[in-house]
């Protein structure tokens, strides 16, 4: 029989994504239709795992974290993939759960690598220092093999600690532990094994220094394949097959400069996402690459002269569209 969940409190089981609350319990409905989802909060994650815990059994929990892959192609998500680096994407993870005020935090312990093969060992805590429930470590684990899994990673295999280090407790993988077995006293520490996907296609920038603001654009074509990323001027100047003086020599002929056209290109990617979504404030600001949400308001103010909030109801103002509501 799997162990009697810890307490927990409602702040660490709420379910902060509209996104991924709605997959969830659509999900839930779907394989459970005799479960009683309507006697349940809407956002209140720990009633609706321990729910299915009780109905299938603990990988149930780990599947539905996995239905986190039919949120592919949204924003957030498609930010959370644009890198090739599993130890990347995990990092990526950690400062959406900062973004997103997350009572429970996931530290990346250790990333080790032996050829094709990577191995992450992963911890899930509660920032609080209090008990988090086994339901709740299963079902972030399922949410990572299903990042992993659309980040095209191959032989994914998920593991708890066990007494006997030669026998970890699979959760996910070719040969999962039984339904029935009783889960280890860990499950907050998860080993992630994969294998690395065939190597990612070249960055292809438009190579035409005969057309006007040459430097600005490429650099924006650039900058746009992955906003989440750290870019330097040295960086960029490479993937641009430039020298980094080049770099800068051409961008201030052109009556600008490298941290502009990366605060521009951040700014004019928000602007699409305030006017196309009802992505929350917070998660625009991570998908665009601000370090918070505050750097992220006042750039945006500094270059358009209206905070983020107040650009998105001019905006639904003037299409008739409106700025929020609506699955995402």
């Amino acid at each position: 029989m799997p162990r009697t969940p810890a307490p927990t409190t409602p702040a660490q089981g709420t379910m902060t994504s509209q996104a991924l609350t709605a997959v969830v319990r659509s999900a839930a409905a779907a394989r459970f239709p005799s479960l009683d989802l309507d006697g349940l909060d809407r956002f209140d994650k720990v009633s609706l795992l321990e729910a299915v815990a009780e109905a299938a059994g603990w990988p149930a929990v780990v599947a539905l974290g996995r239905e986190l892959r039919a949120l592919e192609q949204q924003p957030v998500i498609r930010a959370l993939l644009q890198t090739p680096e599993p130890e990347a994407i995990v990092e990526r993870w950690l400062r959406l759960e900062r973004f997103g005020h997350s009572r429970n935090r996931t530290e990346l312990l250790a990333c080790e690598r032996s050829g094709e093969l990577v191995r992450l060992t992963l911890r899930h805590v509660a920032v609080d220092g209090g008990a988090i429930v086994a339901v709740n470590d299963l079902f972030v684990w399922g949410l990572f093999v299903a990042l992993m899994e659309s980040a095209g990673f191959e032989d994914i295999e998920a593991a708890l600690p066990t007494a006997d280090a030669a026998a970890p407790f699979v959760v996910h993988g070719p040969s999962p532990a039984p339904r029935d077995a009783a889960l280890p006293s860990d499950t907050h520490t998860l080993a992630l094994q994969l294998r690395a996907p065939a190597q990612p296609l070249p960055i292809e920038v438009a190579n035409d220094e005969s057309a006007p603001d040459a430097a600005h654009a490429r650099l924006a074509a650039l900058l746009r394949r992955d906003l989440l990323a750290s870019w330097t001027v040295q960086d960029a100047a490479r993937a641009l097959g430039m020298s980094a003086r080049s770099l800068q020599r051409a961008l201030q002929g052109e009556g600008t400069r490298f941290s502009k056209v990366v605060h521009q290109t951040r700014v004019d990617a928000a602007q699409t996402l305030l006017t196309s979504t009802p992505l929350e404030l917070s998660e625009i600001a991570f998908c665009v690459g601000f370090a918070d949400q505050a750097h992220f308001a006042r750039t945006f103010r500094s270059l358009c002269d209206v905070p983020p909030s107040a650009y998105r109801e001019v905006a639904a103002a003037t299409t008739g569209v409106e700025a929020r509501g609506g699955p995402r």
